[in-house]
């Protein structure tokens, strides 16, 4: 018998409830559809327009010149352009923390500063493309190269042609040597 009154307390209780859970249930299945609705929409942008580009260090090394003491430091790196339309780079600069630039030996289409290397050439990229760029850095004569730890900044300048506007990728890269 007591068990009989208990079973009936609780179908009372969810008959009275009923009303509030419907709610819970109708708000939960509300915000469910709304993060469904986000991010489809999320996914559709991204779709359409792409990522925003990327800048990625392959390498770095030294690259000796035959019969003297003269080092040059090689840096190689990638610009991705995961857009789904062309963009233009505008500038590209190396910049140095610590190590002094022989300005005088640097490689076309390179220009110097003290610290930093920079290109000024205008290099277009396609949607859905890289570009490998080799940077030649040739160091001051007499730089020791032991220990030697670098922080080295590669900044790109990018024209985004779908905002219309100037942007730039930065990058710090430990240029090490043990």
């Amino acid at each position: 018998m007591q068990r009989a009154h208990w079973m009936a307390a609780w179908i009372e209780l969810l008959k009275s409830a009923t009303p509030v859970l419907q709610l819970v249930a109708y708000i939960m299945l509300t915000l469910a559809s709304l993060m469904v609705g986000v991010a489809s929409a999320l996914i559709a942008y991204r779709s359409n327009f792409g990522w925003k580009p990327l800048l990625l260090v392959t390498s770095h090394g030294f690259r000796a010149t035959g019969g003297s003491r003269l080092v040059d430091a090689t840096l190689q790196y990638e610009i991705w352009n995961r857009q789904k339309y062309p963009i233009l780079i505008r500038s590209m600069e190396i910049t140095f923390s610590s190590v002094s630039i022989r300005t005088t030996d640097v490689e076309h289409p390179w220009h110097a500063r003290p610290s930093s290397i920079f290109n000024m050439e205008y290099l277009s990229l396609s949607p859905d493309t890289h570009e490998r760029i080799l940077a030649i850095t040739p160091m001051k004569e007499g730089a020791s190269l032991d220990g030697l730890n670098e922080t080295v900044t590669i900044e790109i300048s990018y024209f985004d042609p779908r905002r219309n506007k100037g942007k730039t990728l930065r990058k710090r890269h430990s240029f090490q040597f043990r």
